[in-house]
């Protein structure tokens, strides 16, 4: 991991990494989804977080993210429904190639007793199938990965009292 801060309003942050995960007991053993022949995921991970930051000490502050990242993972763990929608099973897909980008923007404002905050997500990710060239789901989407999601938040506080409005869309 390397951090870097250029400016006061300017931070980069860049990291690479290997991460294994073993499946849980329930991806296991799980008398409806379960597979007890699971294999752990291991992934290589790389990516890059730059933020741009604007505060007053007491009026107003602005974060900007944007953090684009690749991942190559081998032996993804997912699960897929089976023969019914209630019935689903864990599974391993040989080698994914993920390649995404989050977005964050952040801005609020203090008046007084009041403080009002807005948040917008977004994240574009693309996890294609790289496993076997001669299956019909090579370089696809797999299942239940989203290629486009994101989220809105509101928060009004007003001395101890909050209010707060959060959803996602995927």
């Amino acid at each position: 991991s390397v951090f870097w801060m250029p400016f006061q309003w300017l931070e980069i942050d860049a990291y690479a990494k290997r991460s294994y995960r073993l499946p849980s007991f329930n991806d296991l053993y799980y008398s409806q989804m379960g597979n007890s022949s699971l294999v752990p995921e291991q992934a290589e991970q790389f990516g890059l977080d730059i933020r741009f930051s604007e505060r007053k000490p007491s009026n107003y502050h602005l974060d900007v993210r944007i953090s684009p990242y690749f991942n190559r993972v081998s032996n993804k763990i997912v699960a897929i429904p089976t023969s019914s929608q209630f019935r689903w099973t864990m599974l391993n897909i040989g080698l994914v190639d993920v390649t995404g980008l989050d977005t964050r923007a952040e801005a609020g404002i203090n008046r007084g007793d009041w403080f009002l905050e807005g948040t917008l997500r977004y994240s574009l990710q693309q996890a294609l199938d790289h496993s076997d060239t001669d299956s019909r789901t090579y370089g696809n989407q797999i299942p239940y990965i989203p290629l486009h999601s994101g989220g809105i938040g509101l928060e009004a506080r007003y001395g101890y009292w909050s209010l707060c409005w959060d959803t996602s869309i995927s």
